[in-house]
């Protein structure tokens, strides 16, 4: 349902670059999400691609750092609205999923000087996610984490990747 009501109900920004977390522990159905969420987004007539990181040598890993190549994503972005982006990367013994998902959207985040970052929260009724606030910075932190407990792993996130909203996909875009 999130997925759906993120592609039906939130209006994206502009171009975008979609990052999500692996999904259920395998390669199989975190390549099922990428695709999923292309196909969802193609019902929604927006014009998308869906890559998994290694594929066309869009991200790589060498382990220690990502390399972003900025110039084919910005080649591929200049003729649709939407690249997703899935977790899984080239490895010795094959594809193989990421380990820290996050670190992808640094990277790029780092390599486009991307300002706004939208994080989704696992519980798609939070009323934290209907405030969309703003994570700059650990007091911002602090101050919804003491109201919001229960939602320490989204907060986590926006203040690794500070600064960093937190919607709802049902919400628009600020």
């Amino acid at each position: 349902m999130m997925m759906r009501d993120l592609v039906f109900q939130y209006k994206l920004p502009g171009k975008t670059l979609v990052f999500h977390d692996t999904f259920g522990g395998t390669l199989r159905d975190t390549r099922f999400v990428t695709k999923r969420l292309s196909v969802l987004f193609s019902e929604a007539m927006v014009y998308n691609n869906a890559f998994t990181a290694e594929q066309r040598g869009m991200m790589s890993w060498d382990g220690t750092s990502w390399t972003v190549d900025t110039e084919r994503i910005q080649h591929l972005i200049e003729h649709i609205q939407v690249i997703v982006i899935g977790p899984v990367i080239g490895g010795a013994n094959g594809p193989a999923l990421v380990a820290d998902p996050l670190s992808m959207v640094e990277a790029a985040k780092a390599a486009f000087g991307a300002e706004d970052i939208f994080l989704f929260p696992d519980n798609p009724l939070t009323p934290l996610g209907q405030k969309k606030p703003l994570i700059a910075n650990q007091d911002d932190y602090q101050s919804y984490l003491q109201s919001y407990e229960e939602e320490k792993r989204v907060l986590d996130h926006a203040l690794r990747l500070a600064p960093a909203h937190i919607a709802l996909p049902t919400n628009y875009s600020v």
